[in-house]
């Protein structure tokens, strides 16, 4: 008799998605994380600013020596594993229904970092032109929405366009990103006067969020905010 292969944590997501911790693909209580894996992830030391998980509490040294536009920045968890899975899956794979359970992680980000907070938009990162029609969507926006919904907030996709295509940024370092994000951005002037969520998928060197939050700024935003699913972990 041939015995079937077990599921992998992976496609245990893709088949039953509501179900699985994102951290450990365990079956969870509710979609995210489970309440282990929620717990660990409580307890991580990470910036006070920035989305960096880091070995101590406090500011980061790149807060310290470069202070962020935007107030500060959340992520729900470092970027690796399964998670990792699951975000290039739903980036690169057209697994777009992996943006329930993602959306649900950010949720549970955002009441703990942004519950008290009187956010008036919620709008996505833009993606490069070129990415958004190859790939048919904006990861961040399918996000941003299921985020703004799930706490009746405004949603605003248009409140950012993107003004200059760039190359893909994994390759570069922090200093490189900056570089190439300027001017990549615009703010339409209803950002005037508003209190604004920047939403995306991943967090890295925070040069997106803060060139992001320059054009919103100088379109006269009252403040910034981030935040992400994941973000690379300075820990070692």
């Amino acid at each position: 008799m041939t015995r079937r292969r077990p599921f992998s944590a992976l496609a245990a997501q893709f088949f039953f998605p509501q179900r699985h911790c994102l951290i450990c693909g365990k079956v969870s209580q509710r979609p995210g994380l489970c309440a282990a894996c929620g717990a660990e992830l409580a307890a991580l030391p990470r910036c006070d600013v920035c989305a960096a998980f880091m070995p101590f509490s406090g500011l980061c040294p790149q807060c310290v020596a470069i202070p962020p536009l935007f107030v500060r920045a959340a992520a729900a968890a470092p970027y690796g594993g399964l998670l990792k899975d699951s975000l290039r899956a739903f980036k690169y794979q057209e697994k777009t229904w992996l943006r329930r359970p993602l959306a649900a992680l950010l949720a549970q980000t955002f009441e703990r970092y942004y519950s008290g907070i009187p956010l008036s938009a919620v709008t996505p990162i833009p993606l490069a032109h070129s990415r958004h029609k190859e790939r048919g969507y904006n990861q961040s926006e399918m996000l941003s929405s299921l985020l703004a919904g799930e706490f009746a907030l405004e949603h605003q996709p248009a409140l950012l366009n993107r003004t200059l295509d760039t190359p893909p940024l994994a390759a570069y370092d922090g200093a490189q990103r900056r570089l190439l994000l300027k001017q990549a951005f615009g703010a339409a002037p209803q950002a005037k006067g508003q209190t604004v969520l920047l939403v995306d998928d991943i967090y890295t060197s925070g040069a997106t969020l803060n060139a992001c939050s320059e054009v919103l700024l100088a379109a006269g935003a009252a403040a910034v905010y981030g935040i992400t699913v994941a973000s690379y972990d300075t820990r070692g």
